[in-house]
């Protein structure tokens, strides 16, 4: 009974009474077109960053790859299962919703406990990489470190949350009945909810106040032991410094340990938003399809922005992007060092300052990984020096070569006259083009302020004209109303003094006088027939009678012929 009349209500009260929600991420169809948008644009940002974790991780963070990598996993899989299998469209405020991506046909039980344990995963990741950051601290006394422990813990947030929830799942609500006593709250949902094979969780029992408060706690002991790893950090690297370990050892932790912390505040903040909106649902009872979908986009928005934070964060990653983006711009300047490792020619002699300031700018950029190809750079640059040393030592000795050289000299200061009056004409150059630059600015502010006033007064008048149309239009339907009023009430009134006449007492009693004296002279037409269909009826029956006596005595005539042709047979005649 109960489907037979949500099948009415579908198709008989709702389309009468529910508006259509006209924004395309309100519908079905919205919300599984962005979820696989944003899941094609998130995977290949979370190929990279696998690439980058299991090749470009260095020694010094081999003891947070794993962990790394867990998370990277973790963040794909649930991106493809949330954005293709099991895309959640939700009816927050109330604990029932539908699934709709590719394994929409499976149970919904199934579907939502898959759900749950994609989500699990993904927030005990966060927290393995944490506790791994906490534990590899020497002087923490709550670290971890047995491995038995570790998966005792991680068994113990796994399934102990999924525990929370199974009692829920033991006390189902009838499917059925629940939604026609939703309907009663909520008379225009989406259409799925009539559509599609839904799952309610709990309906205004103590099973409702059950999950709402599990799924909080479940959420909020993630994030408080994640806040008791990073107190651990901070304490024993910024507080309990000891000096068995070394400054740069306590760096490069810090350095880890504030990485983290960035590239997990984003995906949390993620997952944040969705909890404060279930949380405003609940307390405010307010229905928004739209708030509901973006709040499942966030969640499958989590994965790919936990991928990316991983890659912008940690500086190993970082630089691996800078030198693919930056590759052009590395061989330029390596070009430009090649040409200071040519080697020496007297016939174009470059001093020993020219060859001195690429060698420092060459060393200074190789940093402590130095390529052999970089040796052999500064080896030839080294050469260069020597040369020039000597080349220039050997003129000096020369004073014929002192005459040139002194001439050199002079020459070398007039280009730099000439280039002194030439930076002085490029200066009032460069002067009259920032007055140029300014004054064009300031006429253009002018003759935007001027188009803006123009357009304002247009807008203005195109706004009023509006105005006047839409009043216009509105009083000629509010007339087109009244007309339809007047006629109708101009009918009213014609059918009431047809009434009128019609149940007048006067007119009415001589009405009802004609119509007796009718019926009275039908009754007497009416006896007058009956008489005469008595008396047809009397004559009838006499000569009924006279015929039956007459038939009586031809039967007696018959009888008494018969005697005599009997006595006449037996005297022999």
């Amino acid at each position: 009974m109960s489907s037979d009349s949500l099948k009415i209500y579908y198709e008989t009260i709702y389309p009468e009474v529910c508006i259509p929600d006209s924004r395309f991420l309100a519908s079905k169809e919205g919300l599984v077109i962005y979820s696989r948008i944003i899941v094609f644009l998130s995977l290949p940002i979370q190929i990279l960053c696998t690439f980058c974790i299991l090749k470009k991780t260095p020694e010094t963070m081999k003891n947070v790859k794993s962990s790394l990598l867990k998370v990277n996993l973790w963040s794909i899989f649930s991106g493809i299962i949330l954005g293709f299998f099991v895309i959640p469209l939700n009816f927050f405020p109330h604990l029932c919703g539908v699934f709709i991506g590719l394994a929409a046909n499976s149970n919904p039980i199934f579907q939502f406990n898959l759900f749950m344990t994609i989500l699990f995963g993904v927030l005990i990741s966060i927290n393995i990489l944490f506790e791994n950051r906490s534990s590899l601290i020497a002087q923490n006394r709550f670290a971890i470190s047995r491995t038995s422990t570790r998966n005792f813990w991680v068994f113990i947030n796994f399934f102990g949350n999924l525990a929370l929830l199974t009692p829920v799942f033991l006390n189902l609500p009838d499917q059925e009945t629940t939604k026609l006593e939703i309907l009663k709250n909520l008379p225009c949902p989406a259409k799925e909810f009539f559509t599609e094979s839904m799952l309610i969780m709990a309906y205004q029992d103590f099973w409702e106040s059950y999950l709402t408060v599990a799924l909080l706690f479940i959420y909020f002991n993630l994030m408080a032991q994640i806040l008791f790893f990073s107190i651990c950090c901070i304490y024993y690297l910024f507080i309990f410094k000891s000096s068995q370990v070394s400054a740069q050892t306590r760096k490069l932790q810090i350095q880890s340990f504030v990485a983290i912390i960035f590239q997990s505040l984003i995906p949390i903040l993620f997952d944040y938003i969705p909890t404060l909106i279930f949380l405003d649902r609940q307390r405010k009872n307010d229905y928004d399809q739209l708030n509901n979908n973006l709040m499942g986009l966030s969640i499958i928005l989590h994965n790919g922005m936990t991928s990316l934070s991983i890659l912008l964060v940690q500086k190993p990653y970082r630089n691996f992007l800078k030198s693919i983006f930056l590759s052009k711009k590395k061989s330029e300047e390596l070009t430009m060092q090649q040409a200071a490792a040519v080697p020496f020619n007297p016939s174009r002699p470059f001093p020993v300052e020219c060859y001195a300031n690429k060698l420092n700018h060459h060393v200074l950029g190789a940093g402590t990984n130095i390529s052999k190809e970089q040796v052999k750079f500064i080896e030839a640059i080294a050469k260069n020096i020597r040369s020039s040393h000597t080349y220039f030592l050997e003129i000096s000795k020369n004073p014929k070569s002192q005459v040139q050289i002194d001439e050199l000299q002079r020459r070398l200061e007039e280009k730099e006259n000439e280039n002194s009056a030439l930076k002085k004409q490029v200066m009032e150059l460069t002067k009259k083009l920032c007055k140029m630059e300014s004054e064009k600015e300031n006429r253009i502010s002018d003759f935007g302020n001027k188009d803006k006033i123009r357009i304002k007064a247009r807008t203005a008048k195109k706004l009023d004209q509006e105005k006047l149309e839409k009043e216009e239009n509105e009083d000629k339907k509010r007339i087109e109303i009244l007309e339809g009023e007047y006629a109708q009430i101009r009918h009213l009134k014609e059918d009431a003094s047809i009434l009128r006449e019609y149940y007048e007492p006067s007119h009415f009693f001589k009405r009802l006088v004609k119509e007796n004296e009718q019926l009275k002279t039908k009754i007497l037409e009416k006896t007058t027939a009956m008489d005469r269909v008595m008396t047809e009826n009397q004559k009838l029956k006499k000569t009924n009678d006279k015929a039956l006596k007459n038939i009586d005595l031809l039967n007696e005539n018959i009888e008494i012929l018969k005697k005599k042709k009997k006595k006449k047979s037996s005297y022999g005649f």
